[in-house]
C-alpha cells in the first residue's frame, strides 16, 4: 500500500505560503488599515493554499512511469521530467 508523502519542494512551498499568509495579514492590518476580519481571511486563504501545494506536486523517480488521466480519459504514460 502506497503512503502519501510530501517531497522537499512541497514542504518548502507549504511553509512559504504559511509565512506569506502571516506577513500579508500583518502588513495589511497595520499598514493599510485592513480590519482584523480581512486580515484573518487573508491568512486563512494563504493557509488553505499551503496544504494544497503540499500534496499537489508529484515527482516521479527515475525508474517510475505514471498513467495520466485527464477528465477520465487516458492521456499517456509519462516518465520523470516535465509533463507536457
Amino acid at each position: 500500500m502506497a503512503s502519501r508523502q510530501a517531497n522537499a519542494v512541497s514542504l518548502t512551498l507549504f511553509f512559504v505560503m504559511l509565512g506569506l499568509g502571516g506577513q500579508a495579514a500583518a502588513i495589511g492590518n497595520y499598514s493599510f488599515g485592513m480590519s482584523e476580519a480581512w486580515a484573518a481571511v487573508t491568512f486563512a486563504a494563504f493557509t488553505l493554499i499551503g496544504p494544497y501545494l503540499l500534496f499537489a506536486l508529484k515527482f516521479a523517480n527515475q525508474w517510475e512511469k505514471a498513467v495520466v488521466l485527464r477528465f477520465g480519459k487516458f492521456r499517456g504514460l509519462y516518465g520523470p521530467g516535465l509533463l507536457r
